[in-house]
């Protein structure tokens, strides 16, 4: 009997999601097994080994350098704050891993961090702005506070 055919469909969905530790955990409480031997069989039905892995783990990071573009909704998440938010909508519309969407952002995030800097460095002032939202309410609420000033 295969691996294939060994292992429950929630570990199936798990590795599909490529949550190889959550199917791993999956496998030792469904069927009483030891770390060990959950382990083998997750490899086993994943196809790796030692060697496959590295060659994996090359290949994925690979996919990362090639698709630097992100989706609408991820860009919006960012340039909103929401970091968390852009890594759970590029997992779930990519399809991949929390490791590989979180590098995905990071890179990015880095790479509009440094171009909102060099943008803005001219003269002696240096801005990072991350949301534009949070630049008019820190302006309403200074140009509140001096009328108030003002007329008190």
């Amino acid at each position: 009997m295969s691996a294939n055919r060994e292992l429950e469909p929630e570990v199936i969905a798990a590795l599909n999601n490529g949550q190889k530790i959550r199917a791993i955990k999956i496998l030792r409480d469904s069927r009483n097994i030891g770390l060990k031997q959950a382990k083998e069989l997750v490899e086993q039905y994943d196809g790796l080994d030692s060697s496959a892995s590295s060659s994996r783990f090359k290949q994925d990071n690979s996919d990362i350098s090639e698709n630097r573009e992100l989706e609408p909704e991820v860009i919006a998440a960012l340039n909103d704050g929401q970091k968390i938010m852009a890594i759970k909508l590029l997992r779930g519309s990519r399809n991949i891993g929390l490791k590989q969407a979180k590098e995905l952002v990071d890179q990015y995030d880095g790479s509009e961090s440094s171009a909102s800097i060099s943008r803005s460095n001219q003269g002696n002032a240096v801005v990072i702005v991350k949301s534009n939202n949070t630049i008019v309410l820190v302006v309403f609420i200074v140009v509140a506070l001096f009328l108030i000033y003002q007329f008190v």
